[in-house]
């Protein structure tokens, strides 16, 4: 129970881990998530290092035989993590920087060791000396991170001594390297990004030890704590890598030498849990065993739960122990330093792991007399004694405060229409107000005091239970012989699969990136894979109204390249459209007299969301107006001063009209009286809503009444009718109606914003662009250009030239393959051709498969068969211009395609030994049967042995061998195992 309650505790928090604790800060000053350190490794090296651990050592996650016993293992790893943030993942660095400033400049020889310090002289005890590593003068290594800052210094590196460089030189930060006008031209390229500076070797410079080589200096700090020193990184080779193997003895990385390759803490991507690893043993070696001038760290520590988690004596002393080597400094190298920094982020990571309320850990008294309190009469159940009098709610709703970071749930009646509900306000403000800093909404409810059970006595302690959990939505058992089933099973599917989970960290840190103001471009924080991923699986195979994404041809060889190119096409939109940019929501952009009109959120560059209406045989699926609906967004743009979040809202007596973002306000005013700051959004530095005037939007619109449906998810959906479509089909709307719907408790009509806000189904952002493609992209077929068509001649063709995604781009972005069209030229054509392009190359590696036989291979495959006959099959074949494979077509309307045996066969298209199999595969779904009436009738020849009119029986066509997951029966004992819960969630 220990451990399944800690794992649960961080899996239900793993969002914020990475989005508010593992941040480091830009050179911009902005707080992002660091692209080093993410939670899935993190927990990785948990799971071993508690399990498995180091020399019979492990990491403690708590007490087995206390109630709520796990609460002293997350305290343990929240005051692991805040020493972490502290040292390393504040910087995004695994590698040392290079930091220690000799004489204005960087010596090289801070890879030695920085303030006086040597790693290669840090032995082991006597007693463990064996273990360290020997110092190897010819070792070649350099680091892999380093600062970020303009013209911070490059990676540590360390080498021999050679005849033409003795001695070891200096960085210098101030060197202009950007020279593209100089004779030869001169550029930065030491690291990606960098703006100035460069490695000096004229001079031997000497770092604050006096060392002028790098010749040995191999052993710099490295991992989540900045591991250094042959001694360290010996005992990691000795317990857990190649020297364990060496002798013998049970090794975690029998491949890993921590000796010779030190450096594999940070640059592999095989063993990316190591970096944590390596914090996490010197944890176990250093901290958990600490017990000096009677301070136990277990002891302290298990004070520290008992008494409430008050005060910062428990973390002041740890973070003693990891700076200064005790618990107590000034002690060993000097003051603690940074000790309140260390204590505020141990702060945070309590506050993320238990919502600023942990949970009892044991009996309590002032928790019992709490239970047992309130025995006089007229008592009532907690819940309904906060609701009842005039003027109360049985439901929950957010106030949807403009500034968010005010924002609370309340319970007052009448409910606003069109407000999503809940059954208490601690699920209210969990899902509303799910990203607010400020905890406004927690902190504004009322205290639950709850009365005693029925059938107790007055004074009768009552055990608290387990605190209400959320349920948790599973992916729902699927039947392998029902279509879904059929569809996952197929090598189509699984092979898709299979490529895109290979290279999960490459789209979520090469191709989900998203630019900073300070133009970097770092991972999205909205936009991850594993929301992807999990819609994709819904719109594949579940789909809507009969349509689902693109996989793929199951018939051909290697066919699932086409549904990862379809997959591609629309990767490449989403960047461009909004995962650049990080947001879910649509920004306020459309400038107006160097204003931000409020009422952009009705429409921008002329544009009115609330009238885009369906065709007239789909008006009753589209979403009413309601001029009382009031609704926040959540993401916005990030710049100096960017207008704040879209909202709607009904017109007031106090406020007809609606007003303007003031970019260029002052907001910061501690000097005012009273004082003022940015409250709009977390981390604002300038602007204001101002709504002293009417200030009106391109269309004219001066107020946002009823003006709830500006764009929202990956590819921007808006309008009264797409988001109708989406509740008709996939919400709300399906279950009134009594139809299947995936989301029934989610009406899009009512809270749009849900796309957006969601953390139950983060999918849906993704999922609202993907219906959009079905409806709009896949189905395309205007002006001789038909999308399916030619998304496969691009991959027949070698996946060469940009005229496919040309077209793909002019759909989305004009509604045309061929624009200028309706509302006018291309928008970023190019840019969307290399986010296609990277795509693709993320995918394939540069290398894309080959797609069904190719031409070379038919006629290799059909040449020198000597006498020439044929079978019935190739009957059909003869004569000038026939090929002995049946092919499809591709016509441009695939009502019209047929199969065909021309000669030559095209390159990359799929063959098949008959017509028949021919249009049974190719063109399966085809309704008009024009391919099989375009079959000659075949007059099979008798079987040798018969005499002529003896009817032959024609046995099955040959089907190709195919390795498929075979149908399992659900009664099955291995039906019955995939159908449950457990293998559903495992997967």
């Amino acid at each position: 129970n220990t451990f399944v309650d800690m794992e649960n505790t961080l899996e239900s928090v793993k969002d914020e881990i990475d989005n508010k604790l593992f941040l480091y800060q830009t050179p911009a000053f902005q707080w992002i998530p660091s692209s080093v350190y993410r939670y899935d490794d993190f927990r990785e090296s948990l799971n071993i290092m508690a399990t498995e651990g180091v020399a019979g050592k492990k990491f403690y996650i708590g007490e087995p035989a206390v109630e709520n016993g796990h609460v002293y293992g997350l305290v343990n790893i929240a005051a692991f993590l805040a020493q972490s943030m502290k040292e390393t993942i504040q910087y995004d660095a695994c590698d040392e920087n290079s930091w220690d400033l000799v004489g204005g400049k960087y010596p090289l020889s801070n890879a030695c060791g920085q303030l006086g310090q040597s790693y290669q002289d840090y032995h082991c005890s006597p007693e463990e000396a064996h273990m360290e590593c020997p110092v190897d003068p010819d070792m070649s290594i350099v680091g892999v991170t380093h600062a970020k800052w303009y013209g911070a210094p490059g990676p540590m590196f360390c080498g021999p001594k050679t005849e033409e460089q003795p001695f070891s030189g200096f960085w210098d930060y101030n060197y202009e390297c950007n020279k593209g006008w100089a004779n030869p031209p001169e550029s930065c390229d030491v690291y990606e990004d960098q703006k100035a500076g460069r490695y000096d070797h004229s001079i031997a410079y000497a770092n604050t030890a006096g060392r002028t080589d790098v010749e040995g200096c191999c052993f710099w700090g490295r991992g989540v704590i900045q591991t250094s020193g042959v001694c360290n990184f010996g005992k990691l080779n000795y317990f857990l890598g190649a020297g364990a193997k060496k002798d013998g003895r049970p090794a975690r990385y029998p491949q890993v030498d921590f000796c010779k390759d030190p450096e594999v803490i940070c640059a592999t991507s095989e063993y990316k849990e190591l970096k944590w690893i390596a914090g996490e043993f010197y944890w176990l070696e250093s901290v958990q065993s600490y017990n000096e001038g009677g301070w136990d760290y277990t002891t302290e520590l298990r004070k520290f739960v008992d008494e409430g988690m008050t005060g910062t004596g428990f973390i002041d002393g740890v973070s003693g122990i990891v700076n200064r080597g005790c618990h107590n400094p000034p002690c060993g190298t000097g003051a603690l330093d940074g000790g309140m920094e260390r204590a505020e982020n141990f702060k945070k990571v309590l506050d993320v792991f238990f919502g600023g309320t942990p949970p009892q850990v044991g009996p309590s008294t002032a928790a019992l007399t709490t239970a047992g309190s309130g025995s006089g009469s007229g008592s009532s159940s907690s819940v309904t004694s906060l609701n009842t009098g005039s003027g109360a709610s049985e439901k929950w709703y957010p106030d949807y405060n403009a500034q968010f970071s005010l924002g609370k749930c309340v319970n007052e009646a009448p409910a606003p229409s069109g407000r999503p509900s809940y059954d208490t306000g601690d699920e209210c403000c969990q899902r509303a107000y799910a990203s607010q800093a400020s905890g406004a909404c927690l902190n504004s409810l009322p205290e639950v005091v709850p009365s005693p059970p029925s059938g107790t006595s007055p004074g009768t302690p009552s055990v608290p239970g387990p605190s209400p959990q959320m349920p948790r939505p599973t992916r729902q058992p699927v039947s392998p012989t029902s279509e879904a089933g059929m569809i996952i099973s197929s090598n189509t599917f699984v092979d898709m699969e299979n490529t895109l989970e290979s290279v999960k960290d490459e789209i979520d840190n090469k191709l989900f990136l998203y630019q900073t103001p300070a133009f970097q471009w770092i991972p999205s924080s909205v936009y991850r894979y594993d929301d992807f991923r999990e819609s994709l699986n819904i719109m594949a195979t579940e789909g809507v109204a009969g349509k689902k994404f693109y996989i793929g041809e199951p018939a051909v060889e290697n066919g699932h390249v086409y549904g990862l190119v379809n997959i591609a096409a629309f990767l490449a939109q989403s960047m461009k459209e909004t995962i650049q940019y990080d947001a879910c929501d649509e920004n306020s952009w459309d400038l107006v007299g160097g204003k931000y009109p409020l009422s952009n959120a009705c429409g921008q560059l002329g544009q009115s969301y609330q009238d885009y209406h369906c065709s007239p045989e789909e008006a009753h699926m589209e979403c009413p107006v309601d001029p009382d609906m009031s609704i926040v967004g959540v993401t916005h743009a990030k710049w100096y001063g960017a207008p704040g979040p879209m909202f709607c809202g009904p017109k007031t007596e106090e406020q007809p009209f609606s007003g303007f973002w003031d970019y260029n306000y002052e907001c910061n005013k501690g000097w005012a009286n009273p004082p003022e700051s940015c409250d709009v959004y977390e981390d604002q530095k300038a602007g204001r809503y101002d709504h002293s005037i009417a200030y009106a939007n391109t269309a004219g619109r001066t107020d946002v009444e009823g003006c709830c449906f500006w764009g929202r998810g990956v590819i921007q959906t808006s309008g009264v009718c797409n988001f109708g479509k989406l509740n008709y089909f996939l919400g709300a709307g399906a279950k009134k109606d009594g139809r299947p719907a995936r989301y029934p408790q989610v009406d899009f009509c009512k809270d749009p914003e849900v796309i957006c806000a969601t953390s139950e189904y983060k999918e849906l952002k993704w999922i609202a662009g993907e219906f959009y493609w079905l409806e709009s992209v896949q189905s395309y077929n205007e002006g001789g250009w038909d999308y399916t068509t030619e998304l496969r001649k691009f991959v027949d063709e070698g996946m060469t030239g940009t005229g496919f995604i040309d077209g793909v781009s002019g759909i989305v972005n004009r509604g045309c393959h061929n624009p200028p069209c309706g509302t006018g030229a291309l928008d970023g054509g190019m840019e969307r051709a290399e986010n296609f392009k990277k795509v693709l190359d993320v995918f394939f590696g540069g290398t894309p498969p080959q797609v069904g036989p190719s031409t070379a291979a038919l006629t290799t495959a059909g040449s020198g068969s000597g006498s020439g006959s044929s079978s019935s099959v190739t009957s059909l074949n003869t004569g000038s211009g026939a090929s002995e494979k049946w092919y499809p077509d591709y016509n441009a309307q695939f009502s019209l395609g047929k199969c065909v045996n021309e000669a030559p066969a095209p390159s990359g298209r799929p063959s098949y030994d008959t017509g028949d199999e021919c249009c049974q595969r190719a063109y399966a779904s085809q309704a008009s049967g024009a391919c099989l009436n375009s079959l000659p009738e075949v007059v099979p020849s008798p079987p040798s042995g018969t005499s002529p009119g003896t009817p032959s029986v024609p046995g099955p066509s040959p089907q190709m061998p195919r390795p498929t997951r075979q149908p399992v029966s659900p009664t099955s004992e291995a039906g019955m195992i995939i159908s449950s819960n457990t293998f559903v969630d495992m997967e």
